[in-house]
């Protein structure tokens, strides 16, 4: 990721989180910046349908019954921890539950999927931390400072 120049004391702020993380220990929240709120017409609480799913589907419920594209391909769904993504348009049946295929698959061996958890479709943010130990900046003449830096979701 690379982010826009900035100056010193923009950068500064950056460059303490970052310092903060001692490289591959720590870890933070990431999200897509450009896809806070979905397309489908999700609204209300939406909560997980069963306790112990697994695979790529997940059951839900919540939604507005027989509501036409309450999810749609693309959209981001956030299970406790872990983002994931839509990978077909939703449709709610008249008792307001849906099937959602998802990718990747529920990490349920990581964390325990249970009845009722909530499912958050806006600001999704997932668990990232730096793929290396070693964090570079530079800087031009006229003090803009360049961040970029790689990072893998936590696992």
């Amino acid at each position: 990721m690379t982010l826009p120049p900035m100056k010193k004391d923009k950068a500064a702020q950056w460059l303490a989180f970052f310092m903060s993380l001692r490289g591959r220990r720590g870890t933070f929240k990431l999200g897509d910046q450009d896809r806070k709120t979905i397309q489908g017409t999700a609204t209300g609480t939406v909560r997980v349908n069963g306790a112990s799913q697994t695979g790529n589907q997940v059951a839900l419920d919540g939604f507005t019954a027989s509501r036409a594209n309450v999810f749609k391909a693309g959209d981001y769904i956030q299970i406790n921890s872990y983002v994931y993504m839509v990978i077909e348009d939703v449709s709610a049946n008249g008792s307001g539950e849906a099937n959602v295929k998802i990718e990747p698959a529920l990490r349920s061996t990581i964390e325990t999927i249970n009845n009722d958890d909530t499912v958050v479709y806006t600001n999704t943010t997932t668990i990232m931390r730096l793929d290396s130990n070693e964090f570079n900046w530079d800087t031009d003449k006229v003090s803009n400072y360049g961040i970029s830096f790689a990072c893998s979701e936590v696992l």
